[in-house]
């Protein structure tokens, strides 16, 4: 499945027992190009508390508390095999979250309350200095305004001294780099911590950036974000009290094949099973 550009192998835990993973098994199956490949492992199971219960699992085999776009791809999966209605919840490693299906394919679901939020924080790194916003949406982000324009980055070189940076704590974070167009729109390119790279899109990170730009310009109007895979996401929020609050995250989330992963699939990196010379 793919939630905006972010995709996943899930797997129906309810209906049927899901196999148990180890971690390095997990990156075995996510591995581009000689396996299924993913940025990470969904697996629905029942939950006593909610509609469903989704597990989630980076592509490098770590857990994750939540993942945004993983719930929205659990919630269409769930709905399509008839376990949830198009208005359900759906229980994770952050709590129990709504979620509501659309006609069309998308999905909004809420997400955790923002948490240990510090404003206007500058982090060194490669030779240069960031400044933007830290803040936990259920798995932490770093959110910084970038200057230059955001085709021109080098992710690759900047993003895993900045995702591990120190000051973002020993598990260090995701970090999104953004680029207004508007009072109500955001270009963004976000480097995950436990894909290790930059992903099509990031949900709890658009979350997380939107939350950025409504502290800098005030109010509580949806933000319309543009990822890497160039497909948007909408993040919607209130205002209490003074308070940013009942943040919301939607988009596309589709199912683009069900398929059975052969023993080839499985191996080990760089074994080869196919037919004896």
């Amino acid at each position: 499945m793919a939630g905006g550009g972010n995709d996943f192998i899930v797997l129906d835990g309810v209906n049927r027992p899901a196999p148990e993973f180890s971690p390095e098994e997990i990156r075995r199956l996510c591995r581009r190009g000689v396996s299924i490949g993913a940025d990470g492992l969904v697996v629905l199971a029942r939950s006593e508390c909610a509609g469903v219960r989704m597990l989630h699992w980076n592509s490098d085999g770590g857990a994750n508390p939540f993942c945004g776009n993983g719930t929205r791809c659990a919630a269409r999966l769930a709905f399509e095999l008839d376990l949830v209605p198009l208005k359900t919840t759906i229980e994770t490693g952050s709590g129990v979250m709504d979620a509501e299906l659309f006609v069309g394919g998308e999905v909004s679901v809420q997400v955790p309350r923002a948490s240990g939020l510090r404003r206007g924080i500058g982090l060194e790194a490669s030779g240069k200095l960031f400044e933007g916003d830290f803040v936990v949406i259920g798995v932490p982000h770093f959110v910084t305004m970038s200057a230059a324009p955001l085709s021109s980055l080098d992710l690759v070189a900047i993003g895993p001294p900045l995702r591990r940076h120190p000051d973002l704590g020993p598990a260090g974070a995701n970090v999104s780099f953004v680029e207004r167009h508007g009072a109500d729109t955001l270009r963004i390119r976000t480097f995950e911590r436990g894909v290790e790279g930059e992903t099509g899109s990031c949900g709890s990170g658009s979350v997380a950036a939107a939350l950025s730009l409504r502290l800098a310009s005030g109010g509580d109007r949806p933000v319309r974000l543009l990822p890497t895979s160039g497909i948007p996401l909408t993040v919607t929020m209130r205002l209490e009290g003074g308070e940013l609050t009942d943040f919301r995250l939607r988009g596309d989330a589709r199912i683009v094949f069900r398929g059975e992963a052969t023993p080839e699939t499985e191996g080990p990196e760089g074994e080869g099973r196919g037919p004896s010379a």
